[in-house]
């Protein structure tokens, strides 16, 4: 089940806004990083799994453990404010 993270818009005088459970979150590459996993994933989603899976796993696994790297290098040094 997905979550809504926004603020609904019949609220009046309120911009939607995403609200963060983890300081990664927050960070604007991490946020790239998830935007590109999204493009590559559905870009992969086109080719033909019977002659390519193995390239596909590959690249699927690659595109996510960027923003998994980022999630875990934030989380080593979580009261430094260098990242934000």
């Amino acid at each position: 089940m997905k979550r809504d993270n926004t603020i609904p818009e019949e609220a009046p005088g309120l911009k939607p806004r995403p609200t963060y459970v983890f300081p990664f979150e927050k960070l604007d590459v991490y946020q790239m990083a998830v935007d590109l996993a999204d493009y590559v994933l559905g870009l992969l989603g086109r080719i033909p799994l019977n002659k390519y899976f193995r390239l596909v796993s590959q690249m699927e696994g690659a595109v996510v453990s960027v923003s998994q790297n980022i999630a875990e290098g934030k989380g080593r040094f979580p009261l430094r404010n260098d990242y934000s």
